[in-house]
């Protein structure tokens, strides 16, 4: 077995393992809940929220615009970005994780955030279906880091709420150009992001 049959073997265990941690999450949290009221996803503070719509690239990440999102996944987005970094990684800080890892990606990447239903094996039927946020960072020499976020359940019926539970990060990972797919913790964005920014600054040189 080569280092690549290696790599998609282990990727494959990945994904695996994390689906049945979608299922196990959103299913403990249905029989906890026990139909309780959910929790509000948290607003914007004013001050933040001004600041973003008159420099929407303060930090100096290129953002893609979530125009497309109704307004409920709009609430469940903002509810994303404020999670606490450090409870989906204990090496990361206690910010919010879309503050950390535009910082973390730097000024030549774009940031793009998008609710999903956790795979394509959870789509709408009856029944809860989880809710997740997809963190993609996309950098100029090609490399692409994701992270996979569990943040609750939303009941099939119509018009009802998203149930919240404890955020849980089912899954990152980073590919370069036609490269396998390599999993890495989300605290090795700013090592990735690193490389990146160097072997775009090689190719530029080069040119």
């Amino acid at each position: 077995m080569n280092r690549s049959q290696r790599q998609l073997l282990f990727l494959s265990v990945v994904i695996l393992v994390a689906l049945f941690l979608v299922r196990r999450e959103y299913a403990e949290f249905v029989r906890k809940s026990g139909g309780n009221t959910p929790a509000e996803a948290p607003a914007i503070p004013a001050e933040r929220a001004a600041a973003q719509e008159e420099h929407p690239a303060s930090m100096g990440v290129a953002r893609e615009i979530e125009t497309s999102l109704n307004a409920e996944d709009q609430a469940i987005l903002v509810h994303a970005k404020q999670i606490s970094a450090s409870t989906l990684d204990s090496k990361l800080p206690a910010t919010a994780v879309g503050d950390w890892i535009d910082h973390a990606a730097g000024s030549s990447a774009t940031v793009k955030w998008e609710i999903t239903n956790c795979g394509p094996e959870n789509a709408e039927g009856d029944g809860a279906v989880p809710r997740c946020a997809l963190s993609t960072v996309q950098f100029p020499d090609n490399t692409q880091f994701q992270a996979l976020i569990l943040l609750g359940h939303k009941e099939s019926q119509p018009g009802s709420p998203v149930q919240y539970s404890d955020p849980t990060l089912l899954w990152a990972s980073y590919q370069r150009g036609n490269s396998a797919l390599t999993p890495a913790a989300l605290s090795a964005l700013e090592k990735i992001a690193r490389k990146a920014r160097t072997a775009s600054a090689s190719s530029s040189s080069m040119k």
